[in-house]
């Protein structure tokens, strides 16, 4: 057993976390714009008394939170998101108009004592991550793998599945594959370019595993992610002349070194539209964009646990309690040590929380490293190293 004694102040003020509750009353229907990061939400608010003005601000409000909601869950996991709800409620759902580029009211509508409006929203995307990094909620991905997508997708009226490697080569990008290649890079992965493919490559729509694998050989993939997406009309109808669609996608992920599946999943999503090309193609974009958010949480993991020489240490923090900024901004400082390769919040009781950290060196060097970090208004007593990892308690000042 070893017993360090650390404290050290920086520059800075004291980060405090409120836990509020926002009362989003609201139906979402979010149609994502690769490009510009824009979504289409409605947000809803209760008509109090005769003020129409007021139901229609708080419903726009509403709308906002809604569509910034949807970027926080496009960038980190959903477990995550409920371990640091108090920091991002306080950093960024508590003032939506800071990540909020601009937006437009596109339709509005009262019913049954509440206001509805449909608004157009465009989201800061790289504010938002900024935010969450430096919250230390979000850890920069290092070392992630080189994707090759290989997507085909069947709108409504297509006859066929199309896809980019059969024997005409496909130029234009599908609504899926830029769906997907959006969330990968937005995740830090690096998605190849397959548009430097200059002939057709002649293999058939439904890929095995070992023609995948090839394919990602000859351009120098680590990772091929395969998949299927077809979008079909739903016998229901919208009122008007809207109908609705909905898309199913599935795939897998495989390592190319090994041919090993390290991911897989299948989703589906809704769209609605008075045209079917274009709401099949809103609903394709949208499973594309729920199952590429789950494949690539799925790949980072495997790929941090598959890295040689990184070893899995457990890392207890007690006094917690009370001292939920402290603990955030110490998550962030041990995520940034060299060495560090990834950190998982495994357990979180109301005075301690366990991680398991994935670090090249030994439990000492792991120590050392966070005494040469810069704490704020607490110190870090480590009070225990062993084989297995080290025990630390926060001690205020």
């Amino acid at each position: 057993m070893a017993t360090i004694n650390h404290k050290r102040k920086y520059m800075g003020g004291v980060l405090t976390l409120l836990l509020l509750l926002i009362g989003f009353n609201t139906l979402a229907a979010e149609q994502r714009s690769v490009e510009d990061r824009t979504t289409n939400v409605v947000g809803s608010a209760v008509i109090q008394g005769e003020d129409l003005a007021a139901a229609r601000e708080q419903a726009i409000t509403n709308s906002l939170g809604v569509a910034l909601h949807a970027t926080v869950e496009r960038l980190i996991d959903a477990q995550t998101l409920v371990e640091w709800f108090q920091a991002v409620d306080r950093e960024l759902y508590s003032r939506p108009n800071d990540y909020i580029q601009g937006f437009r009211v596109l339709a509005e509508s009262t019913f049954g004592g509440h206001y509805r409006v449909m608004v157009q929203t465009t989201v800061a995307a790289d504010k938002v991550a900024a935010k969450l990094t430096d919250l230390g909620v979000l850890t920069p991905q290092q070392g992630l793998p080189r994707i090759l997508l290989l997507l085909s997708e069947q709108n409504v009226n297509d006859v066929q599945p199309i896809f980019w490697w059969g024997k005409n080569l496909l130029q234009t990008p599908m609504v899926t594959e830029v769906a997907a290649e959006s969330v990968l890079s937005e995740s830090a992965f690096e998605v190849i370019d397959r548009r430097q493919v200059s002939a057709a490559l002649d293999y058939p729509q439904m890929l095995s595993d070992e023609q995948a694998i090839e394919l990602g050989r000859r351009l120098n993939a680590q990772v091929v992610i395969i998949g299927q997406a077809a979008a079909e009309a739903r016998p229901s109808s919208v009122a008007g002349t809207l109908r609705s669609f909905s898309a199913f996608v599935t795939a897998r992920a495989l390592r190319v070194e090994t041919g090993k599946v390290i991911a897989s999943d299948q989703k589906s999503a809704l769209a609605v539209g008075e045209a079917d090309t274009a709401a099949g193609r809103q609903a394709l974009e949208n499973a594309a964009t729920l199952i590429t958010q789950s494949l690539a949480g799925q790949i980072a993991e495997s790929w941090r646990q598959a890295q040689s020489g990184s070893g899995q240490l457990s890392v207890l923090v007690e006094g917690t309690g009370g001292q939920i900024a402290s603990f955030v901004r110490f998550r962030s400082l041990l995520g940034s040590i060299p060495g560090v390769k990834g950190l998982q919040l495994t357990e979180m009781n109301a005075n301690s929380a366990v991680m398991a950290v994935d670090y090249q060196g030994s439990p000492r060097g792991l120590a050392e490293a966070l005494l040469g970090q810069p704490y704020d208004t607490f110190g870090i007593n480590i009070y225990e190293i062993s084989e297995n990892g080290l025990k630390i308690k926060l001690v205020p000042k």
